[in-house]
């Protein structure tokens, strides 16, 4: 399982009040605006944080990125957020459910809704083992480009 967690954003520019209205063409409930691009990236992380929690903690699918189009800007999802959504879906194909988990890290449920929490931060560590006993594997991937270039 690789997915990759980053997600166009459309800028388009408010005529009325200035500044621009970020949207992501994969994610309709992710709404923001900002003054400037680079004021709109943070935003738009923030925005595509929240929107992707959401969905996680509601047990909502996360769909796939589309393709970035030239006039978009590809926005990353945070690490933590990004791991723990990668956990949730590894879970679901797993068929496993979260109580044998906690079986198999030596834990109770609540710890186990806390691994999967987006917002709940973690060591690193646990969110191996509990990858581990799901029988996958948390490998980095590096990533060779962002939109710092754009800005």
């Amino acid at each position: 399982m690789m997915t990759q967690f980053a997600y166009p954003a459309i800028f388009t520019p408010d005529t009325e009040d200035g500044g621009f209205v970020i949207t992501f063409p994969d994610i309709p409930e992710a709404i923001t605006q900002a003054d400037s691009i680079a004021i709109g990236l943070e935003e738009a992380t923030d925005c595509l944080d929240e929107a992707i929690s959401g969905r996680l903690r509601l047990g909502k699918p996360l769909p796939p990125p589309s393709t970035l189009e030239i006039a978009h800007y590809l926005i990353y999802l945070p690490v933590q957020t990004a791991i723990k959504a990668l956990l949730t879906q590894a879970l679901a194909e797993s068929a496993m459910s979260s109580s044998e988990l906690a079986k198999r890290i030596h834990c109770n449920k609540k710890a186990v809704q806390q691994l999967l929490d987006p917002k709940y931060p973690l060591p690193l560590s646990e969110l191996e083992t509990a990858f581990k006993a799901i029988g996958c594997q948390l490998t980095p991937h590096i990533i060779q480009s962002s939109n710092l270039n754009n800005t």
